[in-house]
């Protein structure tokens, strides 16, 4: 029998058995190229992402909360919901979907950006403050530009009445 050799120096035989070897760990469903398959999560631990993803988001704002969302508490209410999602024909799939998963992984930026526009607002009011308390012009009234009354049109300014 000849030997041919395919993509990545494997042999036609080789990559028969390889198939095989899949074929049989995978119950006969063949993998698509390249991916491994999913590890099969316990209903309990999917459950527990809700507050996981929750108390994550909440414990940027509140680091106090890092305490009351623990992992063991998160695993202990996804194992408590189990039984309740199952009267009711509810599924952590539904619920945990790809949207979620981008909102929590936006809140960090959402937080984040928040957090340093309000540090920089009470630096700018307390400097304002304590420049009024000496009896001089804030600061941050000295860098605002003056602004004439106009309507923006296309990116330009024209006056009231002007055409």
């Amino acid at each position: 029998m000849e030997k041919v050799e395919v993509q990545g120096g494997m042999q036609d035989e080789q990559a028969a058995d390889f198939a095989a070897l899949m074929a049989a760990a995978t119950d006969g469903a063949p993998l698509p190229q390249g991916e491994e398959p999913a590890p099969e999560v316990e209903p309990g631990e999917q459950w527990a992402m809700i507050p996981a993803m929750l108390g994550s988001a909440l414990s940027m704002a509140l680091p106090e909360l890092k305490e009351v969302y623990s992992e063991d508490a998160c695993r202990a209410w996804g194992s408590s919901m189990v039984p309740v999602a199952e009267k009711y024909g509810w599924n952590a799939d539904g619920i945990l979907c790809p949207e979620v998963g981008l909102l929590a992984a936006s809140l960090p930026f959402i937080v984040g950006t928040l957090g340093a526009v309000n540090r920089r607002k009470a630096l700018a009011v307390a400097e304002a403050r304590k420049a009024i308390a000496g009896g001089e012009k804030p600061r941050i009234m000295e860098a605002a530009p003056a602004v004439k009354a106009g309507t923006v049109q296309f990116g330009e300014v024209q006056a009231h009445g002007a055409s």
